[in-house]
């Protein structure tokens, strides 16, 4: 009978019928404890390693539990024991009883030391396994120095340009990432790099792992340039593995999203922001993480606003605050990030009640974790913006105060800290610009220049620029003059030469020339402002406005045609245009370039005159009259 069975039992097993074998090995535990009066030690182990197969953990660990009591004490059995231990530790670590299981490991560990020495390759193995296991139960000081004399074991034993030494240098190198501490984590992961490349091959898909785990390192020490290199190189390697595992490719190209994001090249940025996302939808690996997609949404969404594509921006701040919203629940202080985004998107498309509305559900919010929460301060400024938008400057002041009260109590040096009550500062100094108080909107402007922690920021370039706005307002063109070129000279370091922001300061210049009757300079800054507002795709109407300049220039030194062509082509453009929510600013340009090719085209005429008249002196007059 016995024989009958071992035979069907080997046969089950190559064949993989678990459970049949299962039921042959226990029917044989039963014949081998009533006739032979003994419990067979293979048939205890081969029920043990089934049932730890089919998932029966508790079972698997009974019958591995009586082989160790028959085997533990045996001299000759050592090697067994080892092998017997590791199941036991392994069917603990996936109960996730970490501390049984390294107990275990390491009793296997002073079972192999004490017959195969200090620096045996499978004394290694096993350190690694208890490493990995410190790991996971968070102790990193053992981790770290089990690993490391795992590593220690296998360079004495010349076995460091193996793979499995690779393998080890990895692991090593994630338990000092899991602590924080990189440069140790760079060190592992390049060294395990290097041996993957020359044993596998540098085209081989664990070189992608390594890759992208060197490159989360960098990434996380704000060493953007190095992290893209080590993902752009490993997304080519994954693309050629024809197993794509998207999973592991998600968090690569959130990573390289956000890179992309910092480095302003906002197509790229957005193309692997959308990848990722494609990743996280449609991935069954990636199920359940409704938190990383819920962010996702909202970088795609900073994204489209950085890029003024308003809408898209409204519709991806809706998703991620849906989804927060499920998971954590409306009045959480964790959608208040999103919904601000959400808010400043609908200013954007010029929705200002509804920007408002969000801002206050924010703002009740934040109130409920504290008057004074460090954000309550944030929100408040951009309340008193959109009011300042809205022209209802009380309410402004008395939000913008309330901002600037709050920084101030919470007296932190984080320079971001600083940098929001400075913005809070200039941001009173444009509702004083408002209402006309030039006085003192430039004593919060120089408030935000003496408070400035750098000397070039486009904070300063931006109060710079609004402190030109008010020496022009009182008559001080010089010193607008002096204003506006510092601004201009800091936007360009910073932002580059095509912006809408050095646009903006280009035009300025321009006028106060007009204003100092200097034509000939004034002319060349509205050129130059004119073509760039058409290569930095500027909002229609800010386009008309600098366009009008230009021809109001062209008025002032007699050049009626160019004038007149001008004021026609900004004519059609204005008509052109859909309804927009600032109409009552369009149809005041319209009115302006009317008026203006009348005067063009009143010009043209005296000068036409001009030929057939007597006096072409008096002709000259009239046409500049006109």
């Amino acid at each position: 009978i016995f024989s009958s069975v071992s035979v069907n039992t080997c046969a089950s097993q190559v064949q993989y019928e678990y459970h049949l074998a299962l039921r042959f090995f226990r029917e044989a535990l039963a014949l081998q404890e009533d006739v032979l009066y003994f419990m067979h030690l293979g048939t205890l182990h081969y029920l043990g390693s089934l049932c730890a197969r089919l998932n029966m953990s508790d079972e698997a660990l009974e019958y591995f539990t009586k082989e160790l009591n028959i085997i533990r004490n045996d001299p000759k059995q050592k090697e067994k024991v080892v092998e017997v231990l590791r199941a036991v530790a392994a069917l603990m670590y996936g109960k996730k009883q970490f501390v049984n299981a390294i107990q275990v490991l390491e009793e296997a560990s002073v079972i192999l030391r004490s017959f195969l020495g200090n620096d045996d390759v499978d004394l290694a193995r096993n350190l690694a396994r208890t490493g990995h296991i410190y790991h996971k139960n968070n102790d990193h000081e053992n981790a770290v120095a089990c690993v490391k004399e795992a590593v220690r074991i296998m360079r004495v034993n010349c076995r460091s340009q193996e793979y499995t030494f690779a393998k080890l240098c990895r692991r090593l190198g994630n338990i000092y990432a899991s602590i924080n501490d990189y440069d140790n984590a760079v060190k592992n992961y390049e060294e395990a790099l290097n041996i993957q490349q020359q044993t596998l091959g540098k085209e081989h898909i664990e070189n992608f792992h390594t890759l992208r785990r060197l490159g989360n390192a960098h990434f996380l020490q704000n060493k953007f340039q190095l992290a893209l290199s080590c993902y752009v190189e490993g997304l080519r390697i994954w693309r050629q593995d024809t197993n794509h595992n998207r999973s592991k490719l998600a968090p690569v190209m959130r990573n390289m999203g956000f890179i992309f994001f910092t480095q302003k090249k906002y197509d790229f940025s957005l193309r692997c922001y959308l990848d990722a996302l494609k990743s996280y939808e449609t991935d069954e690996n990636l199920n359940g993480r409704s938190d990383e997609i819920c962010e996702l949404y909202n970088n795609v969404g900073n994204v489209y606003l950085t890029i003024n594509d308003f809408d898209e921006a409204v519709k991806y701040y809706e998703s991620a605050l849906s989804m927060k919203s499920s998971l954590l629940g409306n009045n959480h202080i964790d959608t208040t990030g999103t919904i601000c985004n959400l808010g400043q998107a609908h200013v954007g498309l010029g929705n200002l009640d509804k920007a408002l509305e969000l801002y206050n559900q924010a703002l009740s919010i934040r109130e409920k974790h504290g008057k004074n929460h460090k954000d309550v301060g944030q929100v408040c400024n951009e309340i008193g913006n959109i009011y300042i938008k809205l022209k209802r400057y009380g309410d402004a002041q008395i939000f913008l105060q309330r901002s600037l009260r709050g920084k101030r109590q919470s007296a932190s040096n984080d320079p971001s800290h600083i940098e929001n009550e400075l913005i809070t500062l200039s941001n009173l100094g444009h509702l004083f610009f408002k209402k006309e108080q030039y006085s003192k909107a430039l004593e919060m402007y120089e408030s935000v220049l003496s408070k400035a922690y750098t000397t070039e920021s486009l904070l300063r370039a931006s109060t710079l620029h609004s402190m030109g706005n008010v020496s022009m307002k009182t008559g001080e063109l010089d010193s607008a003059l002096r204003y506006f070129f510092r601004s201009l000279a800091m936007k360009k370091k910073i932002l580059g030469y095509n912006h809408k922001s050095v646009l903006r300061t280009l035009h300025n210049i321009g006028i106060v020339y007009r204003e100092m009757g200097d034509f000939g300079k004034a002319e060349d800054y509205f050129e130059e402002s004119v073509l760039m507002s058409n290569r930095v795709n500027c909002d229609p109407l800010e386009i008309a406005r600098v366009m009008t300049d230009a021809g109001r220039v062209y008025l002032a030194t007699n050049q009626f045609l160019q004038a007149k062509t001008t004021f026609d082509y900004i004519g059609s453009t204005l008509n052109a245009l859909p309804f927009r929510e600032d109409s009552d600013n369009l149809e005041h340009l319209k009115k302006t370039v009317r008026k203006l090719e009348k005067a063009a085209s009143a010009g043209l005429q005296v000068l036409s005159s001009a030929k057939n008249s007597s006096s072409a002196n008096s002709s000259q007059v009239e046409a500049e009259e006109c």
